[in-house]
């Protein structure tokens, strides 16, 4: 019997745990293999600076710093992954700026991710580390200074710390400035001395920079820097606060009374013809299907734009799913008249089965034929190919998606696909097989509603 330890059970767990999440403001683990020695994990590649990075680039070359309106907008990804984090039962436990990233280089335009949610330690455990750490001098650079007052007094870790380093990052954005730590030869007990302090944190909140700041934007502030973490802002509230709303456009009232609100600089990409996407694609082969599932995530920004800001404007509450409420309150605010077959083809998309869409199964059921290349085929194929021999084999889609449950069923998925070719002992289906079904054009609809 191989005894395996608990502590790669856990790992693994996390990994598991890390596969099913999928939200537009984090970063996605697509795969992982592993060897005697090594866990090597895959992420979608994230190609432009860490937030960390663009907060020196703009202090540096502009003399004003960031307008209210950017940090508005880099405020709501941060926050929405954080809700998207808190609503799978995730506590990150090391946000700052270095573990944000944009998608692409132009920032502007580009979705910010939060990157490395810390797989290696939890809870209390965490926390006891963090701080023996801090204590020896021997923490992470840059660390000490997110650390909530709560957990640097020796506490642990709740969600509302994830919110005080939300507020931390905050800090510089508005102010240019560091808001512990900001003298580069200060210690990591120091930084922790300062955190304590709650005469330090009143200073600082009065700095003049910080005081040309508009009064929503203070007060969002100091609600992130709540020193009682019972009290302090949670990131749902965040994203309902003034500051936050000011820079939407309001496109009408939802069902709970929430303004359906747009981000103003995307409103004119909204996907009037998601549904009717949505519906050819639970028309396809279950192999294409998961493959346009596995591709969601490599296609860039750019040529998906609509899709992603179509998708946040019907996830009010930032979670990363979209309920069936919310698709159809959305697309009635949005003046799309609403099938009546809505229902079946909404519970066809979510192939996980848990009354929501998520993120990669809206973008991969809303994609155009456009947007499908040989390349991204290929991609997708390589990732499908478990063993590498150049044919997907029912073994292979059963590794690639255990949820399958045996290697019958997945074969009666390749059959699916390609009724006239594959048998049990055929070796699979090749990659110019493949790629002829990925670019195929979805069959029109016979009846648009």
């Amino acid at each position: 019997m191989v005894v395996v330890p608990s502590s790669q059970l856990v790992f693994e767990h996390e990994i598991s745990t890390l596969l099913a999440l999928d939200h537009p403001h984090i970063v996605k683990l697509i795969e992982y293999f592993e060897n005697e020695v090594n866990y090597y994990l895959v992420f979608e590649l994230c190609a432009g600076p860490d937030l960390f990075d663009h907060i020196i680039n703009v202090v540096d070359t502009r003399e004003n710093g960031f307008q209210e309106e950017e940090i508005a907008i880099i405020m709501r990804h941060m926050l929405k992954a954080v809700v998207g984090c808190h609503h799978n039962n995730i506590i990150h436990k090391d946000i700052k700026p270095e573990n944000f990233m944009f998608r692409s280089k132009d920032t502007a335009s580009s979705t910010l991710k939060m990157i490395d949610l810390g797989l290696a330690e939890h809870g209390s455990e965490m926390a006891d580390l963090e701080r023996r750490k801090f204590e020896e001098g021997n923490a992470t650079a840059g660390t000490p200074a997110y650390m909530a007052p709560e957990v640097a007094a020796g506490g642990t870790y709740g969600t509302a710390s994830d919110m005080w380093s939300l507020g931390v990052i905050s800090y510089a954005l508005f102010t240019g400035e560091p808001l512990f730590g900001g003298d580069c030869a200060d210690s990591p007990a120091e930084i922790l001395d300062e955190i304590l302090d709650a005469g330090y944190l009143e200073c600082r909140l009065n700095n003049p920079a910080l005081l040309d700041r508009t009064l929503n934007a203070r007060n969002l502030l100091r609600r992130l820097l709540e020193r009682d973490p019972h009290k302090r802002i949670t990131p749902e509230e965040a994203l309902k606060h003034p500051f936050i709303r000011s820079f939407l456009s309001s496109a009408g009232e939802a069902s709970d009374g929430d303004k359906i609100c747009i981000d103003i600089r995307f409103a004119h990409l909204f996907d009037s013809h998601c549904v009717e996407r949505m519906e050819r694609f639970t028309r396809l082969p279950m192999l294409k299907r998961m493959a346009m599932m596995s591709a969601a995530h490599l296609i860039d920004d750019d040529s998906v734009s609509a899709q992603q800001h179509t998708f946040r404007m019907f996830d009010q509450n930032g979670d990363g799913y979209v309920s069936f409420a919310e698709l159809e309150d959305g697309l009635r605010r949005a003046g799309v008249a609403v099938s009546t077959d809505l229902r079946k083809v909404f519970k066809r998309v979510d192939s996980d089965n848990n009354d929501a869409l998520n993120y990669n199964e809206f973008m991969a059921a809303t994609l155009c034929d456009t947007e499908l290349s040989e390349n991204l085929a290929l991609q997708t194929f390589d990732m499908m190919d478990i063993d590498g021999d150049g044919f997907i084999s029912p073994k292979d889609l059963l590794n690639f998606e255990p949820n399958l449950g045996s290697e019958g069923h997945a074969l009666d998925v390749l059959m699916e696909a390609f009724p006239q070719k594959l048998l049990a002992s055929e070796r699979g289906v090749s990659a110019e097989e493949f790629v002829a079904l990925y670019l195929a054009r979805a069959p029109p609809l016979d009846i648009v509603n």
